[in-house]
């Protein structure tokens, strides 16, 4: 099988002519170069497809976290709903109730958002509180001393939905970052009105 090169061309004295050997041999070059642009463009997209799946993992992870830490604090706001003494009984008796019942309901929506980009929620009381990682109030814990711990939690759960709005931005996924940004809404809310008890 002849050689399409310059050289086989030179060295085997084939009877062509030399303009069609030149041809063969910019034939070669242009597929040469086609591949390893195919290649570099195969390369780029695949870079693309393992950055998204990354980012996706990302916020995946981010919205399991969040979850945990939104059911250590139903846990911890309805001890304290139950337990809270003192003066300050009547009010913070009702606002810990209305502040669990809330986030009950929240963290439906957020893990069927897990659920919606293809991976599990988490569950298990043991395995939430190991991934939300926040430390349990006393039983008989004062009203300001329980106030200070929800303002603790609080502000942990914020800081983890703000990582995952973030996610979820750069990735552009648009419902994720929308549900991150009304739970920081309800959350800064939520340490404005703790935060005011204290003052």
């Amino acid at each position: 099988m002849p050689q399409h090169t310059a050289a086989a061309y030179l060295n085997n004295g084939l009877h062509a002519e030399p303009q069609a050997a030149w041809v063969s041999v910019f034939s070669h070059s242009y597929a040469v170069n086609w591949v390893v642009m195919r290649l570099k463009i195969d390369s780029n997209i695949y870079s693309i497809i393992l950055k998204v799946t990354h980012l996706s993992d990302k916020i995946v992870d981010a919205l399991r976290q969040v979850v945990a830490d939104t059911y250590a604090l139903i846990g911890q706001t309805h001890i304290c709903h139950w337990n809270v003494r003192g003066p300050s009984f009547f009010s913070l008796h009702i606002a810990f109730e209305e502040q669990y019942t809330e986030l009950f309901a929240a963290v439906d929506e957020i893990a069927e958002r897990i659920r919606a980009k293809g991976a599990l929620a988490p569950g298990g009381l043991s395995n939430l509180a190991e991934i939300a990682g926040i430390n349990e109030i006393a039983e008989n814990a004062s009203a300001k001393e329980m106030v200070e711990h929800l303002v603790s939690a609080n502000s942990k759960l914020l800081t983890d939905l703000k990582t995952a709005r973030d996610f979820a931005g750069d990735d552009g996924d648009s419902e994720t970052e929308d549900l991150m940004i009304a739970r920081i809404q309800v959350h800064e809310k939520t340490l404005w009105m703790l935060k005011s008890f204290l003052e």
